[in-house]
This record gives C-alpha cells, sequence and structure tokens, in this order.
C-alpha cells in the first residue's frame, strides 16, 4: 500500500496490479510475421494482444513452467520441433539426453479434437490413435502459469 497525499489529506492506495490470465495460440515459423515461431497471447477480455517470440518464451516457461512441471526440473528443457517438414511446429520437454518426455500444446485441446480454447497442455502424443494430457496451466500477463485441475501433480508421477 502507497500513501498518497491529496488535498492535505492522506489516502491509501493499493499500488500492486494483479495479473491477468490469459489465452494463447502457437504460431509456428511459416505463420510467423518475426520468422521466429512463438506465442499470440491475449488478456481474457481480449483487449491487450502481443506475440512473444520463442527466443523470449523459452527463458520464460524455463523459469515459469518448468518448476511446475517437476519436482526436480534440472535435466529438463524446452524445445521446438519440427513436423512432417514443416518447421518450429512442435514444442516438446526434453530430458538431458535429447529424448521427448512430452509434448506441449499452446492454445489447442488434443483429448478435444484439436480444439482451441487458449490453455497450455503438456502431455504424450500417441500418433493417430490420439494423446494424453497430463497437466494444464493457464498463462498470466505477467509471465506466470497456473496448474489447472490435471491428471498428475508433477510429471514424475507418469513415469
Amino acid at each position: 500500500m502507497a500513501n498518497i497525499r491529496r488535498g492535505g489529506s492522506i489516502q491509501k492506495r493499493d499500488s500492486r496490479k494483479l495479473p491477468t490470465t490469459q489465452r494463447v495460440r502457437w504460431i509456428p515459423t511459416n505463420f510467423s510475421r518475426t520468422g521466429e515461431p512463438g506465442v499470440h497471447v491475449w488478456n481474457e477480455g481480449g483487449e491487450t494482444e502481443e506475440f512473444i517470440p520463442w527466443s523470449e518464451l523459452e527463458a520464460e516457461l524455463r523459469d515459469n513452467l518448468l518448476p511446475y512441471l517437476f519436482a526436480d526440473p534440472s535435466g529438463y528443457r524446452f524445445q521446438v520441433g519440427d513436423h512432417h517438414g514443416k518447421e518450429g511446429w512442435l514444442v516438446r520437454v526434453v530430458d538431458a539426453k535429447e529424448s521427448e518426455f512430452c509434448g506441449v500444446w499452446f492454445g489447442a485441446d488434443p483429448d478435444n479434437g484439436w480444439g482451441f480454447d487458449g490453455l497450455i497442455r503438456v502431455g504424450k502424443a500417441d500418433g493417430p490413435s490420439g494423446s494424453r494430457v497430463w497437466q494444464v496451466y493457464q498463462r498470466c500477463s505477467d509471465g506466470t502459469y497456473v496448474r489447472l485441475p490435471s491428471q498428475f501433480g508433477t510429471l514424475e508421477e507418469v513415469h
């Protein structure tokens, strides 16, 4: 709380601005205006929109999402990958040996016909038969993430 002097009286004002929840959509390389993949984000009300390129998003995910995914996130990182010759179409979590641990989907729900809802899902793609979503998150305007009801608390519980 900050004290503000107005007209001889002191008023208290809360100077903390609470973050707002946002929706996201993955933008692969060939659809990006910058030539770099990333996410398009907007506040729930739709009034604020921005593009976050992978060069910035990767650090945000490492610092603010990876610690939610694993009890011990050391050795894991996010990586952009190609899909059937299309550059920058996938995001996955890989381990220290560069083996894929799981996929990350921004905005689309693989368990619901890839319908768009703007949330972030983490899970395993099972090829043509479908996918399994393990965790669901929502991005906030301050670059933090909130876990929504999910199948597992940490990804260590999956294996």
